[in-house]
């Protein structure tokens, strides 16, 4: 995903959320990981999100300082007015499957009451309805609002205006 930066007489200046998390990643000490990147371009303030290994706590705050100036100093050619660390705590890895991962998630529990419940309420016919209704909505909001999306929609209606 590109994130809007800034503009310039030049035109408009993008930076490549997975080229920097790529940057970042290659660049880390062992066992930090840049998850994800975010920009508020109003105050020119880059953030990127890095977890620390686990069992790393307040004792190891010398290492994670030495992590944060490594981001900054790897940041600070690029022109950002700041640049601030946000840390993230590692996730523990699963011992077990992904049958078991989707057992302990609420979210598939919730998905196989609302099947079970449409699926007695509405038949089949009215479920296949309901997903592909569901499944068409969630194209169209991503379409929408994601960033190559916006942009395909904004340039469609500039051309339909003339």
């Amino acid at each position: 995903m590109f994130l809007y930066w800034k503009s310039s007489p030049q035109g408009k200046l993008w930076i490549s959320e997975s080229g920097v998390r790529t940057l970042l990643n290659e660049k880390l000490p062992e066992g930090f990981q840049c998850k994800d990147v975010a920009l508020w371009d109003e105050k020119g303030l880059l953030v990127p999100r890095i977890g620390f290994p686990e069992g790393s706590d307040a004792a190891d705050r010398e290492r994670l300082r030495s992590a944060a100036e490594l981001v900054r100093r790897l940041l600070a050619p690029l022109g950002f007015e700041a640049v601030e660390v946000m840390w993230l705590a590692a996730e523990k890895p699963s011992e077990g499957g992904s049958l078991e991962k989707m057992l302990h998630d609420p979210r598939a529990w919730g998905g196989a009451a609302a099947l079970l419940v449409g699926l007695v309420h509405m038949g089949v016919p009215g479920l296949v309805r309901a997903l592909v209704a569901g499944g068409i909505a969630f194209g169209v909001a991503w379409f929408v609002l994601d960033v190559r999306g916006r942009m395909m929609v904004r340039n469609i209606l500039r051309r339909l205006r003339g």
